[in-house]
């Protein structure tokens, strides 16, 4: 792969952050252009992605905006070190948590929507009990070993991890109800792809604590 790798991110996105662990984790050399989430609708970003939202990567003349689609053409066009199985039923599996992290993006939760602007989600529309559900799904994941799928880290982590992690920012406690996705998400902060990837501003909790009842 000649083409060198560039991706548009913002600090705090959670698409964003899957990325940028996904490719630290492979050891892709890319080029980093962060933009602000003031600049989504600029002429830049609208003209490689209408929709205005980050993560945007290109490769060449490959230009993908979706952060699953990035995750897994990493991991097929980067081979040097594999974060999804080669066994049919262990791929499967994984394929299927990447997906499944993103429900917890859309319909009533939509706490992994890209922010156009500061404050311009509606957290009066937000299904509590609905999120608190997919959750514990997320804690039985765990029964069957220290990672989402089991004993090894792979793309389900690199994509779930920044989605339990803007929970936890936005006031989600852990502690008691979720003991293993607490071990979970200190084990994974620790990582050296997460603490490059991790937000400034995530440093303490969100001021709004829109999860704190959860």
């Amino acid at each position: 792969m000649a083409s060198e790798i560039i991706l548009h991110w913002a600090s705090g996105s959670v698409p964003s952050m899957s990325v940028l662990i996904g490719l630290k984790e492979k050891g892709v050399d890319y080029t980093s252009k962060e933009v602000s989430f003031g600049d989504l609708k600029s002429e830049e970003i609208l003209k490689l992605n209408p929709r205005g939202q980050v993560p945007i990567l290109s490769h060449g003349e490959l230009l993908i905006t979706e952060s699953v689609a990035m995750c897994l053409y990493l991991e097929k066009a980067f081979e040097d070190k594999s974060l999804i199985p080669s066994d049919v039923t262990q791929q499967t599996v994984v394929v299927q948590r990447m997906l499944q992290a993103q429900n917890i993006g859309v319909g009533p939760t939509s706490i992994c929507c890209v922010r156009e602007e500061e404050g311009s989600e509606n957290t009066d529309d937000i299904d509590h009990q609905k999120l608190a559900k997919e959750i514990d799904s997320w804690e039985e994941y765990l029964t069957g070993g220290p990672f989402i799928t089991g004993g090894d880290f792979t793309m389900a982590d690199v994509v779930f991890f920044p989605v339990l992690a803007y929970l936890v920012w936005e006031g989600l406690y852990l502690g008691g109800k979720y003991p293993k996705l607490e071990k979970y998400y200190n084990m994974v902060r620790e990582r050296q792809s997460v603490q490059t990837s991790w937000p400034a501003f995530w440093s303490q909790t969100s001021p709004k604590g829109i999860f704190n009842n959860l």
